[in-house]
């Protein structure tokens, strides 16, 4: 079982925005771009929470970028 290494700045840096609840641009491989919150994370996935209220689960790999929209 993989576990999350909290020595990473990028794991640190995700911690960051869920303690803070910041908004996020999110886009994926696929060409998609969501909104959202990210509610948690562990080593294969992220856990979003859109503003319409969707939950949204990802896989890390099908990350292109995120960045905080406020």
């Amino acid at each position: 079982m993989a576990l999350l290494d909290t020595s990473l700045p990028s794991v640190r840096l995700l911690q960051q925005y869920i303690r803070e609840q910041v908004l996020l641009e999110v886009k994926l491989s696929s060409g998609d771009v969501w909104q959202a919150r990210l509610a948690w994370q562990d080593p294969d996935c992220l856990c979003l929470n859109t503003q319409q209220g969707e939950t949204i689960i990802l896989w890390r790999s099908a990350l292109v970028f995120l960045r905080p929209l406020s």
